[in-house]
């Protein structure tokens, strides 16, 4: 409990929210007008803090271009690292301490906000906090050169918040790494219980497991990356709710849910891992393994050029995109931008016009960071990601592993991006909770799993550790 209470007060007290002062009251924002045909940011300048990690890596190069093309604009770009490697807490202090001094940059990657590089929206959406951030909302109504149909808007709506989005998402995952599932096409018996479903649940997994199982001479699982932890997690509506405050872990339901989902589990499966490899799908031997033991898989739209440009048949077909029990597709920002709220109007309508054109214009190709099994919030540089990771994994990956290529490059890579496009119009949810109540998920699932503590103890102790967790928050 120390520990927790220690943990959480460091991340607000990055933030000092003590501070007096109410959230800002958002109103319909006015862009400013060009003078006499000038740019109306000419003579502006903006900071940018960057850890150099994800896509906002190339900021500096598209800063560069975007400077060349508006003069008389000066963008800044502030370090506070440069890898993975950097010190968070740091980097935390840091951009508290500036916030409260009113010296912290214009926009904010919150990359590393935070110890695993994934901020919740209660960071810094908290009441106390998001008094030092801007909503964007308002900013993206009045810009006169945001297109709804540049942007995949599901993931704005899945990261609004009480009407308000705090942290502009730039990359994204979905379903905690993995957006898709296929099915085992070796049993005649599943592709007909599936059918053509083009989306499907963890519980419907299970559902499908507990009436095509039985009829097998060998155990067979559901999924090699399916276990209790993720059956919850995918399933967590149902037993939490961090803005109504609603806790129901200490219930029959939740105790015969995770019973289940244990019995469920691969014997090979190690709790929590989440690797995925690309190109998966074209490893003969994991494919044979696989089709063995396993109903379904988890995998990436980047693997599904294999299906239609190879000649064997594939043990696994007929993608879905895996969603929570709403029918809601989970996704985790990866990069969002913070916008200081001690900007000006014309330094905000800057940084939205340098967040939009680095995501939307030609120049973004220059966001070459590789990100197999991310996606972004536009279009065209979701294309661009699409475009890099089919070039530098799906020829020479497969064919070291013995395919041939069948089909036109470009028309297989077609087919690969009407799925990431497919994925980008689904119904949305953010599937971030507090980071402490998602360790204590994990930890004590994981003392479950492996059968340290029993299924009522693990119930109960989720009940009181957490409504504790929301009770100190409050």
């Amino acid at each position: 409990m120390k520990k927790w209470i220690s943990t959480f007060a460091a991340i607000l007290i990055i933030f000092f929210v003590t501070a007096c002062g109410e959230t800002m009251s958002e109103e319909p924002f006015i862009w400013p007008e060009s003078i006499d045909g000038q740019s109306p940011f000419y003579g502006e300048t903006i900071s940018i803090g960057l850890v150099g990690g994800g896509v906002t890596r190339n900021f500096s190069q598209i800063a560069q271009e975007y400077m060349r093309l508006n003069p008389g604009v000066t963008i800044e770009i502030v370090s506070f690292g440069n890898n993975f490697h950097t010190d968070t807490v740091s980097v935390r202090e840091r951009i508290g301490l500036e916030l409260m001094a009113g010296t912290a940059p214009t926009l904010i990657d919150n990359i590393f906000m935070d110890e695993l590089n994934t901020a919740t929206l209660v960071d810094y959406q908290h009441t106390t906090t998001a008094q030092y951030f801007v909503d964007w909302l308002p900013l993206m109504a009045a810009d006169p050169n945001f297109n709804e149909d540049d942007w995949f808007m599901n993931v704005f709506e899945a990261l609004t918040r009480d009407g308000r989005m705090l942290g502009f998402p730039i990359s994204y995952d979905g379903s905690f790494g993995s957006t898709y599932i296929v099915v085992n096409a070796t049993i005649p018996e599943l592709l007909e219980e599936f059918g053509d479903r083009q989306s499907i649940s963890f519980s419907e997994m299970i559902g499908i497991h507990s009436r095509i199982a039985p009829v097998f001479d060998r155990p067979m699982y559901i999924d090699s990356k399916f276990d209790v932890l993720f059956a919850v997690e995918h399933s967590l509506g149902n037993f939490f709710d961090f803005d109504s405050r609603r806790v129901e872990f200490a219930t029959p339901e939740f105790i015969e849910f995770i019973t289940h989902a244990r019995e469920l589990t691969s014997p090979w499966r190690v709790f929590g891992d989440d690797t995925i490899m690309p190109a998966d799908l074209g490893n003969r031997e994991l494919n044979a393994f696989e089709s063995q033991n396993y109903l379904f898989r988890r995998t990436w739209a980047i693997d599904f050029g294999i299906f239609p440009i190879f000649e064997e048949e594939m043990p696994f077909t007929n993608p879905a995109l895996l969603t929570n029990y709403h029918g809601d597709m989970f996704i985790n920002p990866f990069n969002t931008m913070l916008l200081n709220a001690s900007a000006s109007d014309v330094e905000r309508a800057l940084a939205m016009d340098f967040l939009r054109f680095s995501l939307t214009a030609d120049f973004s190709i220059l966001s070459r960071h590789n990100h197999e099994g991310l996606n972004s919030s536009s279009i065209l540089l979701n294309r661009v990601w699409m475009r890099r990771s089919f070039n530098d994994w799906i020829e020479p990956i497969w064919i070291r592993h013995g395919w041939n290529l069948l089909y036109d490059q470009d028309e297989a890579f077609n087919i690969i991006a009407s799925y990431a496009l497919a994925a980008g119009q689904m119904p949305m949810h953010d599937a971030r909770v507090p980071e402490m109540v998602r360790i204590t998920l994990r930890d004590t699932l994981h003392q479950f799993h492996d059968g340290l503590i029993t299924a009522e103890q693990t119930a109960n102790d989720l009940q009181n550790r957490i409504t504790l967790m929301l009770m100190e928050m409050d």
